[in-house]
């Protein structure tokens, strides 16, 4: 299988053309849709890295490791 990247146009009514090279056989194809990020995953990718940030000195403080393994009682000999 081959695979030769295109750039198409969806139009009002949903149809998709697109210019292939001269060399593509007629015929059926397969056809994979990639679709541009939706603006909410870029919103919510902004906050993520904002939070990252804030919270990067905080969570790098090692006077913040206040717990370790010997603390506490696995879940099963707790009752």
């Amino acid at each position: 299988m081959t695979t030769i990247r295109i750039t198409g146009q969806i139009d009002s009514f949903h149809r998709l053309t697109a210019q292939v090279p001269d060399g593509v056989p007629v015929g059926p194809i397969d056809v994979v849709l990639m679709l541009p990020a939706a603006e909410s995953d870029a919103v919510d990718r902004v906050w993520l890295q904002s939070i990252a940030r804030e919270w990067h000195d905080d969570l790098s403080d090692v006077q913040q490791d206040i717990y370790s393994i010997s603390d506490g009682q696995p879940p099963h000999e707790a009752e």
